[in-house]
């Protein structure tokens, strides 16, 4: 199947796996916005990267928890956005690069991929497009402009 052009593997690939679950996870679940619009900002639920990590727990055991919930709906694929304009541009992942002020130290990305490997659930990772006026929500700017 390598040999196919990519437009066609991509094809054969969706076509039968009818259908994935997005999944917008972290410091902001539950609350945030990047609506800079003054009705739209609610208070992050976690404000500090140690409190996500104590309310959210083990990497294996969530991406446990997603990929069960994948198997569990027939879902084959999952879309996991690594960061985002309400999550301070936090990694899901404990990373050096440069322009990320807001770093995890679990390794949540890697530990949802793994488990998708072991239990054959494809693993997508988005990385959202950010609009000029967003980059720099309340409190920021959270990535260098030009980024």
């Amino acid at each position: 199947m390598d040999h196919l052009p990519r437009r066609q593997r991509i094809g054969e690939w969706y076509g039968p796996a009818g259908f994935g679950l997005f999944y917008h996870w972290g410091l902001c679940t539950g609350g945030g916005s990047g609506d800079r619009r003054p009705e739209f900002q609610v208070p992050y639920k976690h404000d500090t990267v140690a409190d996500f990590e104590a309310a959210a727990g083990d990497p294996a055991t969530v991406a446990t928890n997603m990929v069960d919930q994948a198997v569990q709906t027939g879902a084959k694929y999952i879309i996991y956005t690594l960061f985002a304009t309400t999550d301070r541009f936090a990694l899901k992942y404990p990373t050096r690069l440069a322009g990320f002020p807001v770093h995890l130290t679990q390794d949540y990305a890697g530990a949802l991929i793994e488990e998708g490997k072991r239990r054959g659930v494809q693993i997508i990772l988005y990385i959202p497009a950010c609009a000029d006026d967003l980059w720099d929500t309340p409190g920021g700017p959270w990535l260098p402009e030009g980024y």
